[in-house]
């Protein structure tokens, strides 16, 4: 993904090569707002029993697996130093 020095190229790459793993991340986001978030005491009640059920190692991941997995790969910039 070289933009040859040019990084305004680099940047719209880098944006195109992530789209649609942010959006997937970002609809998770959307369907787990209302439960992160409640309304009533009683989803209040139900969301702070999920929150410390969850706690339980492996549990999340096995329940929300493929919702919070972060399975991107990023290029390799060979030593490059990161843009401050």
């Amino acid at each position: 993904m070289k933009a040859d020095g040019q990084p305004q190229e680099a940047f719209i790459r880098y944006e195109a090569f992530l789209r649609d793993y942010i959006q997937t991340k970002q609809q998770g986001a959307e369907r787990f707002a209302i439960a992160l978030a409640p309304r009533t005491q009683l989803g209040l009640l139900f969301r702070n029993l999920v929150t410390k059920a969850f706690a339980v190692p492996g549990l999340a991941r096995l329940v929300i697996g493929k919702e919070i997995a972060d399975a991107v790969g990023l290029p390799d910039y060979h030593g490059r130093l990161p843009i401050n």
